[in-house]
């Protein structure tokens, strides 16, 4: 998701300084024995707190590993489509259609209604699941 973020606030017309503006980048945790239950992720989830994402923004886990992204700033709205799998605590996501090798992201925590995941440089997103 890091590419499409980046190109996405482009398009926005947003400035960029670095590489690290990301939407939901997570990966601190490699322990994948501590599986993450699949059906919880699916449905809308909102971005409420990340010193990374801008809050607002919209992931939507579909049941048939499809995911769609929300961003809106300055009163535009872009959407984006991707490819998800839970593999134990890892998100592994990529472009619909890329050849890119996958992102992967690590869940910190997940419920019914509160997700939080940390970048691999450390940083916290929480999103609020949406009803």
């Amino acid at each position: 998701m890091n590419r499409l973020i980046i190109t996405l606030l482009a398009c926005l017309g947003v400035a960029i300084v670095g590489t690290s503006a990301f939407v939901a980048r997570v990966g601190a945790a490699d322990d994948k024995k501590t599986p993450i239950n699949k059906d919880l992720i699916v449905g809308k989830w909102e971005v409420v707190k990340s010193g990374d994402v801008p809050v607002g923004t919209l992931f939507e886990f579909k049941a048939d590993g499809s995911l769609i992204l929300s961003l809106s700033i300055k009163g535009k709205t872009m959407k984006s489509e991707e490819t998800y799998k839970v593999d134990g605590n890892k998100i592994l996501h990529a472009e619909k259609g890329s050849k890119d090798k996958p992102e992967a992201e690590t869940i910190k925590s997940l419920t019914a209604d509160k997700m939080v995941t940390t970048n691999p440089g450390g940083r916290e997103t929480e999103f609020k699941k949406k009803k």
